[in-house]
């Protein structure tokens, strides 16, 4: 299929911010109550076959083409989906309503209308890996999102020796503590849904009871990406993360 992206325009590009105000001294200034993004990202595309490689004649979407197609495209679920372009990789997770363009009666062409489940999209997930031998030592991680604010990574910390574990960030002042880890314990910590989880058996009735349920967290803000981390016993560490891209 092709699309024609050689024309120019104005192009949504998401990410579109509500503020919430309220008037003061008769409405000659206004004051910001709150802000939200209240739409998610959509735009419309319309696609039809590649005239560089089908003649005149052959550029018809037949019943069977055009059912895979809208089969394929929408469904009841939000799917990874990425604009391939020269530029750097954006991905979004979408749905697609699929629309019929005809021409004098004949099926040339899709209107695809493109609904996803945020307002901006996404980069490549970026992985931060350390060797902890000193607990003295800081180790940095660049938040490169464009979103100003907090992000709640994934962490994996794999202990080399029993203790209390601490994870610092001073720029979040967020402080990770789980209390009577063994040597060669494996804790995981999903961001997204906050769920902890270890796979030692003795301590995985006791893991939450251990855990001071600070989940851990980084952050960037206009003058700062930096993540200055601190980690109280000897271990491997993995954060992983997916920046937000507007």
């Amino acid at each position: 299929m092709h699309h024609d992206d050689n024309v120019d325009g104005t192009i949504n590009t998401g990410s579109k911010i509500v503020f919430n105000k309220i008037p003061l001294n008769s409405g000659k200034y206004h004051s910001l109550t709150s802000t939200k993004f209240e739409e998610c990202y959509t735009t419309t595309i319309n696609v039809c076959k590649d005239p560089d490689l089908y003649d005149v004649n052959d550029r018809i979407i037949t019943d069977d083409e055009y059912r895979d197609l809208k089969r394929w495209l929408n469904r009841r679920e939000f799917l990874k989906f990425c604009f391939i372009g020269d530029g750097e990789a954006v991905y979004f997770y979408v749905s697609f309503q699929v629309d019929k363009i005809l021409a004098n009666g004949e099926l040339r062409g899709l209107q695809l209308t493109l609904e996803s489940n945020s307002p901006f999209g996404y980069g490549q997930e970026e992985t931060a890996n350390w060797a902890v031998e000193s607990i003295d030592k800081v180790y940095l991680l660049t938040d490169i999102s464009d979103e100003i604010g907090f992000t709640y990574p994934d962490v994996k910390i794999v202990c080399h020796k029993s203790g209390d574990l601490e994870m610092y960030n001073k720029d979040t002042d967020c402080r990770l503590v789980i209390k009577n880890c063994t040597t060669d314990e494996t804790i995981t910590i999903n961001g997204q849904t906050r769920i902890i989880e270890t796979d030692n058996e003795n301590h995985k009735d006791r893991i939450y009871s251990d855990f001071n349920f600070q989940y851990f967290t980084i952050a960037n803000s206009i003058d700062n990406r930096s993540n200055r981390i601190t980690v109280s016993l000897p271990s491997e560490i993995t954060i992983k993360y997916v920046p937000i891209i507007k």
